[in-house]
């Protein structure tokens, strides 16, 4: 299972979500308010893995915002033990973190987004693909035959021209491109708004993830569900992986309609439409709204072809280089104002489990204190099933007792544990 060091922890739990929200939930931070939060960090010379050490809650009490209270951060810093169960869920299943840290994280959302592309991105497949040059095929749900066989050859000639394919994962037009692709042996980069951890596991892709011809990417959580904001906000991503875009078909509303027209507001790529005679698409209102008109009667490969040839296409890959985070974003560790003192240190904390994490909770509440099974409970926020898993690992493996009348535990002293080793 990978590890994460406390820096990336530390963004994990201010800016994602672990579980199905609820009422009450702390919202994490937005990209937007990240940006505000990690440039407040950045001025004064924390890292995000400062809030993780025992000088934290001193750096959070300098904290003043109407809309990020102080309230919020402590709360959604607390989660340690809820991040630690749904990460050791998510890394089983494949499923890899990048942090704007990371030297594979897309260069190509930091030059086009800056200090507002997402903060976290969770994905599984190849890793590499991020950084390489493609084309967006993107589209509705509910089209025609014609349209699928459309978007099928598009992926299929994308590929021949040794570029890969990028795309939503949805059904329709954004699916049957990247199969076109991949079925001549190409690759393919999936935008996920929802159910990355479902679709990880699918029979449908699982094959293409194996051979590294396929990677799936998603800013939200890998069990989050539809929701048509989430669907709208990813629409970026796709635009600003890409170095050219083609809608297949639109309507005259949705994530479709309303992408290419953002896309087309900020010029982030040059943008192609299939021209069609659908009174209900929103493909010719596009194109006057300026996006470039792809006639029926076109040759496939010329157009592909063509459009790489443009100099407005940069065909050239995004190195893969260890940028580590713009300084505009966080700064390093070792300019970091404070030093980490937590009850680990960080190069402890870079090669540590969940479990390790969860007797680090158990450590910090019971101390010297023998507590009854509910009152630790209560204090530790995880799955009870997990919970009571770790709860016996812990009693073989000598680190707390369990006392009788009434039932109770505490923490072993370190020559308690040491004598247990002769008997």
């Amino acid at each position: 299972m990978e590890n994460l060091d406390i820096e990336k922890q530390s963004i994990l739990l201010l800016t994602s979500y672990f579980k199905k929200p609820e009422k009450d939930d702390a919202n994490p931070l937005t990209p937007t308010e990240w940006k505000v939060f990690a440039g407040w960090l950045k001025d004064r010379r924390y890292s995000p893995g400062s809030l993780l050490s025992e000088d934290g809650p001193n750096i959070i009490e300098s904290w003043s915002d109407n809309k990020i209270s102080r309230e919020r951060l402590i709360t959604l810093l607390k989660r340690g033990a809820q991040m630690g169960l749904a990460l050791e869920k998510w890394m089983r299943a494949g499923i890899w973190i990048l942090t704007r840290s990371d030297p594979e994280y897309p260069q190509k959302l930091k030059i086009k987004l800056g200090a507002i592309s997402p903060p976290v991105l969770f994905g599984v497949g190849n890793k590499e693909l991020l950084n390489k040059t493609g084309i967006a095929i993107i589209g509705s749900r509910d089209i025609t035959f014609e349209d699928i066989n459309f978007s099928q050859q598009l992926g299929k000639t994308i590929s021949e021209n040794d570029r890969l394919v990028i795309s939503g994962g949805a059904k329709g037009v954004d699916e049957a491109a990247m199969l076109g692709a991949l079925s001549v042996d190409g690759y393919a980069v999936g935008v996920l708004a929802d159910s990355l951890l479902q679709k990880s596991l699918s029979q449908l892709y699982r094959e293409y993830l194996v051979k590294r011809k396929l990677a799936l990417i998603s800013p939200y959580y890998p069990e989050a569900g539809f929701n048509v904001g989430n669907a709208m906000g990813r629409n970026k991503y796709i635009y600003c992986l890409s170095e050219a875009a083609i809608v297949v078909h639109s309507g005259l509303k949705g994530g479709t309609w309303t992408g290419a027209l953002e896309n087309l507001k900020k010029k982030w790529v040059p943008l192609y439409i299939k021209v069609n005679n659908d009174k209900n698409a929103g493909n010719l209102s596009l194109i006057k709204e300026g996006g470039k008109a792809i006639e029926d009667n076109m040759d496939i490969n010329s157009f592909i072809s063509g459009i790489i040839a443009k100099k407005e296409f940069v065909s050239e890959d995004y190195k893969i280089t260890a940028v580590h985070e713009s300084k505009s974003d966080i700064i390093s560790k070792s300019e970091s104002q404070t030093e980490l003192k937590p009850e680990v240190t960080d190069k402890e904390l870079t090669s540590i489990s969940f479990y390790d994490l969860f007797l680090i909770k158990l450590k910090n509440i019971m101390k010297d204190k023998e507590l009854k099974l509910k009152e630790i409970k209560n204090s530790i926020d995880i799955n009870p099933s997990q919970f009571n898993d770790w709860l016996k690992k812990a009693e073989a493996d000598d680190i707390i007792e369990k006392l009788t009348n009434p039932v109770r535990y505490k923490i072993k002293s370190e020559g308690e544990q040491q004598a247990s080793l002769f008997n």
